[in-house]
């Protein structure tokens, strides 16, 4: 008799994961695309239903970052809430930070949210996010290749999210290019160098803000679940 209750339920939720499992793959060319726009998308943070209508909603350009827009100002504050949770040796700064970009002070709260983004990457791998230089065993590139790699050739749902998060971390991204990497790509949006070396004076708006606090979160969550060899 119990089985014939919970019978139903339980194929329910098997046929759920294996349609996500299906559909799931479409967000990965969402969450590169987007990360070229400077928008990291913290697919561990996401609850099913959120990473549902990404995968399945035919969402491209200026409506794909819109979206990332929307989302990032939604959970905000429970996104803040969670990296204090993971790293309360940070919680200090990070609170203020985000205290600067509810006040509207973006020119503030920008560079600080890079650092700590920085700063997590540092203290968990020992490497740099945003180091340039061909080659350099120094940058998080050559782990993300390999955790790519060894998330490749696994088939759960989980391994699959990870997957999607260590993605953008592969190569370099606009956010981080040198001065003259630009110009040779022509590239004018937010950069990381320019904020941080006093370069940009133009930077500080709410949506540049939303972007360096969603590379804050994307690492800080990627690295607080990650199991790195």
């Amino acid at each position: 008799l119990l089985i014939e209750q919970i019978g139903p339920t339980v194929n329910a939720a098997v046929e759920t994961y294996r349609l996500r499992l299906a559909a799931y793959p479409k967000l990965n060319r969402k969450i590169e695309s987007l990360a070229k726009e400077g928008w990291f998308v913290s697919v561990l943070l996401l609850g099913f239903d959120e990473l549902d209508e990404l995968a399945t909603l035919d969402l491209e350009g200026d409506a794909l970052s819109v979206y990332a827009e929307d989302l990032y100002k939604a959970r905000f504050e429970e996104f803040v809430h969670g990296i204090n949770g993971e790293y309360p040796d940070r919680k200090l700064i990070i609170e203020q930070a985000a205290a600067a970009h509810l006040a509207g002070n973006y020119a503030l709260s920008v560079p600080v949210f890079f650092a700590q983004a920085d700063g997590i990457c540092s203290a968990r791998l020992k490497k740099y996010l945003f180091l340039s230089g061909k080659g350099n065993s120094e940058n998080v590139m050559p782990i993300a290749k390999q955790m790519l790699q060894d998330l490749g050739e696994k088939d759960g749902l989980m391994d699959l999210l990870e997957f999607f998060m260590w993605l953008p971390l592969k190569e370099k991204q606009p956010v981080a290019l040198s001065r003259d990497e630009r110009n040779v790509l022509g590239y004018t949006g937010l950069n990381r160098h320019d904020i941080l070396h006093g370069d940009s004076l133009n930077y500080g708006t709410e949506i540049n803000s939303l972007k360096a606090f969603s590379i804050l979160s994307h690492v800080a969550a990627l690295l607080a679940s990650s199991e790195i060899k």
